[in-house]
């Protein structure tokens, strides 16, 4: 499954997840946001596989994203991603939760 389509496929099913448990719709759009970016990035590191993506994935796409975005939305991207490699590890689409021990960036008061 490539990083594009599949996440592309994936984000389309997340999002039948989250109104299924009656998520906001402005929920829905963010996480589908974070989930099409991320999808993005991966295309860009040259990632083919979802079930491939690492912490070190993560981590880069937030630093891109700090660099050109507020703390604050890195930290609404990181949460939304969160809850989408839960639900893929829950699903069994990937094996290993890259997430697990990660902690949000800090936004500055």
């Amino acid at each position: 499954m490539s990083s594009g389509e599949g996440l592309e496929r994936l984000a389309k099913s997340f999002g039948r997840h989250l109104r299924a448990k009656n998520k906001s719709e402005k929920t829905v759009e963010t996480y589908g946001e974070a989930v099409e970016q991320l999808a993005d990035f991966l295309e860009g590191e040259g990632l083919a596989e979802v079930q491939l993506m690492t912490r070190e994935h993560i981590e880069g796409f937030l630093v891109q994203l700090l660099s050109h975005r507020s703390a604050a939305t890195a930290h609404c991207r990181y949460r939304a991603l969160r809850q989408f490699t839960k639900w893929l590890a829950a699903e069994g689409l990937i094996a290993n939760d890259p997430m697990v021990g990660m902690k949000p960036p800090i936004v500055p008061e």
